[in-house]
């Protein structure tokens, strides 16, 4: 009787394991994609909290908004986040890993003059944009996993330029003479229309 029981039991278990996956799996909230627009491009990151994602778009030189980015995203579980933190923040012990080098651009691109007075413009406003949606046309690069850029518009009439972007941004270390020939040859026309490409290409090529 015991035994029938525990049978019953352990297939009722296997059942609700097939036939429900997403019960015991955890779920990505929404609210945790931390979206950086820029005028025709879109930094995104996934796993941070609305108050440490504010407060990295809030970085500048003064040492109050340094201290409160440390604040705001300690513990969290992005990693690109986390390398940040330990070359900025005190106290965060150094690890392993360098900085992915496709993250860097997108954060330089982000951080340009341009892009803050876009975002602070957007803000003043009370407006919303469609830079962070993926749309026809528009070119989306998985940077990393916990990281996406999308390129508004450049893949319109050509996926060329899309293709040599990928390995620039996806790479973590030196860009190798080969991407950076394929990207510098496959966007020469594209970046006329997209400012936040145009000054990517002045920095990589």
């Amino acid at each position: 009787m015991l035994r029938a029981m525990l049978f019953a039991s352990s297939m009722a278990w296997v059942h609700m394991a097939r036939g429900a996956p997403t019960e015991f799996l955890p779920k990505r909230r929404c609210d945790q994609d931390c979206p950086t627009p820029m005028p025709a491009a879109c930094a995104i990151q996934i796993d941070v909290t609305p108050a440490c994602c504010e407060a990295g778009k809030n970085i500048s030189s003064d040492n109050s908004s340094i201290s409160n980015f440390c604040s705001a995203c300690r513990g969290t579980a992005n990693k690109n986040i986390a390398a940040d933190m330990e070359s900025m923040c005190p106290g965060v012990p150094l690890s392993e890993v360098g900085l992915h080098r496709g993250v860097r651009l997108l954060h330089n691109l982000s951080m340009r003059a341009a892009a803050i007075e876009f975002r602070d413009r957007l803000s003043l406003g009370g407006g919303s944009t469609d830079v962070c949606a993926v749309q026809d046309g528009d070119c989306s690069v998985q940077v990393n996993p916990q990281y996406k850029a999308i390129f508004k518009g450049i893949n319109a009439t050509s996926s060329t330029c899309c293709s040599s972007l990928a390995p620039i941004l996806a790479n973590s270390g030196p860009i190798s003479d080969s991407d950076k020939v394929a990207f510098c040859h496959g966007c020469q026309e594209e970046m006329a229309e997209n400012v936040d490409l145009e000054s990517l290409y002045q920095v990589v090529c």
